[in-house]
């Protein structure tokens, strides 16, 4: 499992790192996305590659740290999901306390 990861992460390296090279060269990025094989790919998609691209130049722009956190809050929210609501008491006992 671990190469199939490696292999997707190394042609998605490699297809962001032509796309900028061709932008760069004048390619129009409404062009690049006419030549990706998926009809919601389209110029600011590519747009947006190009500034996330830029935004991973010097450090991560999503660090561990983010997806371990955001990882964590998803799985809580989830487990909140699951477990079954609380029961509303009447408005006798709510008075009560």
């Amino acid at each position: 499992m671990a190469r199939k990861i490696h292999d997707i992460d190394t042609r998605m390296m490699h297809s962001t790192n032509r796309i900028v090279e061709n932008v760069k060269e004048g390619a129009s990025p409404d062009a690049i996305a006419l030549l990706l094989d998926d009809d919601e790919l389209d110029g600011p998609f590519v747009r947006k590659l190009i500034k996330f691209h830029a935004a991973n130049k010097t450090k991560p722009a999503y660090t561990k740290r983010n997806y371990k956190n955001t990882s964590r809050i998803t799985k809580e929210v989830l487990a909140e999901k699951k477990a079954e609501p609380a029961e509303v008491s009447s408005p006798e006992v709510l008075d009560a306390l």
